[in-house]
């Protein structure tokens, strides 16, 4: 516009120059010098006729500036003004979506419907607000009216994967899991790889227990984190380890031992510290009979992570094949790897117990106790030894009756649900590998209690 303006300016100064310079300089000399007299309402004077283009030319200037004014800013400020209303509305519009979506986070249905029903008004917040219905209509029960909605909506956005992944969440609720996973597959295919649909279809295929699909959705997803550089891959990488274990750990249960062995090797082959795959493999090695292949197995995968769970295996085999000092030089390597282990010397103190090396027993129990340990199974166990030597009375058999001495009794880290049987996952929060022996967890609250407290004052 700013260029057009020039243009005009210069082609009028032309003409402008071009009338006075050649009309009367060189065309019409005679005028120069020539006035005639002008009436404007009720005044007279004389004006020189020369004049007259320089008058023009203001005249003529003047409105061209008006008439481009006119033409290319009044416009634009009416349009500012229309963009401006435009956006109050919209953020009108999307202050009340967020009071709507906050109603129903509180489940307040009735001033939610009402808050949501104002903003359905603005058509810019249309989906946002069919979608936070939907929710609404689902947290109150009414899954056919929240389906009936998003049906309608994906109709009107076809690649929408908000809707798609809200439809899967309502479809699961009303018992049709298949269909949820149809309708994410559906997503994937029209719209491309999302991380949100993935993850979901992969949550999905998991709580159904179809490891195959979970293993592949995630291998896609980790795929797909990788190109986009997400800080979150090394998370998802490990998760990616565990979805493989459970497919190895179905095809055991399929009949397919081999194939689980081949998988579960290669899962320790990458993560040698990964212990679910270690005691799966050697459950499997001995089911074929290979138990001295087993027992390698458990024995690397202890020197890399050593998990009480490792250490129950093979106590309990080498006791079946009647080699119990297997076991108790595994246990010397690694306090002699770590002596300040107080759980490693629990379990080996009652290891001894078990077999009846009552000296060594007490040994180990009262170097924990020297250390500031103190909990009731060490307590009951140190007593069973003191009996064993003729040294308790009764009250240490009542004590006795209390306990067992095999066994472990395992909690899960993550939500602190206790189990008599290990497991790669906690049946009660679906967490991977986070089950450990209730007396692991024990001593390593009393080290966090002394550490705090600091060393007792020597009497």
């Amino acid at each position: 516009m700013i260029k057009l303006i020039r243009i005009m300016v210069g082609l009028v100064v032309g003409v402008a120059a071009f009338v006075y310079l050649f009309f009367f300089a060189k065309w019409n000399p005679e005028v120069l010098g020539h006035s005639v007299r002008l009436t404007l309402w009720n005044y007279e004077a004389p004006f020189e006729v020369t004049v007259y283009p320089v008058l023009v030319l203001v005249v003529g200037v003047a409105m061209v500036f008006a008439v481009s004014y006119t033409v290319g800013y009044v416009p634009a400020w009416l349009a500012r003004g229309k963009v401006g209303r435009g956006a109050r509305k919209g953020q009108v519009a999307i202050d009340q979506l967020e009071e709507a979506l906050d109603l129903v986070a509180r489940k307040d249905p009735a001033r939610a419907r009402k808050a949501l029903g104002h903003a359905l008004g603005h058509p810019l917040t249309h989906t946002a607000s069919h979608l936070a219905l939907a929710d609404l209509h689902l947290a109150a029960g009414q899954r056919a009216t929240a389906l009936e909605l998003l049906e309608a909506e994906r109709v009107a956005n076809p690649a929408s994967v908000r809707v798609s992944l809200a439809k899967a969440k309502v479809l699961e609720a009303d018992g049709r899991p298949a269909e949820a996973a149809s309708e994410l597959r559906r997503a994937l295919r029209e719209s491309g790889p999302s991380v949100g649909v993935l993850e979901a279809l992969r949550d999905l295929v998991e709580r159904e227990g179809n490891w195959e699909e979970a293993y592949t959705t995630q291998q896609h997803l980790t795929r797909l984190l990788r190109e986009a550089k997400n800080p979150t891959l090394e998370r998802e990488a490990g998760r990616l380890t565990f979805l493989r274990y459970e497919v190895a750990r179905r095809r055991i249960d399929d009949g397919k031992v081999d194939d689980a062995v081949t998988a579960l090797r290669d899962i320790l082959k990458r993560n040698p510290g990964f212990v679910p795959a270690a005691v799966t493999l050697g459950d499997a090695l001995v089911a074929k009979g290979q138990e001295g292949d087993a027992l390698k197995v458990w024995e690397r995968a202890f020197r890399v992570e050593p998990q009480l769970v490792l250490l129950d295996r093979l106590e309990s085999l080498c006791l079946k094949q009647g080699d119990p000092g297997r076991v108790v030089k595994i246990y010397q390597e690694a306090l002699a790897r770590d002596a300040k282990n107080l759980v490693l010397r629990f379990m080996y103190g009652k290891f001894c117990l078990k077999l009846e090396m009552v000296d060594e027993a007490l040994e180990q129990f009262d170097q924990i106790e020297s250390a500031g340990a103190h909990f009731l199974e060490l307590s009951v166990l140190r007593g069973e030894a003191l009996h064993r030597r003729k040294n308790l009375d009764a009250a240490v058999e009542e004590f006795r009756k209390a306990v067992r001495i095999e066994g472990l009794r395992y909690v899960c880290r993550k939500c602190a649900t206790s189990t008599t049987t290990w497991g790669a996952r906690c049946e009660a929060c679906g967490e991977w590998d986070t089950l450990r022996s209730a007396a692991r967890l024990d001593i390593e609250a009393q080290e966090k209690s002394v550490a705090s407290v600091g060393p007792l004052p020597t009497v």
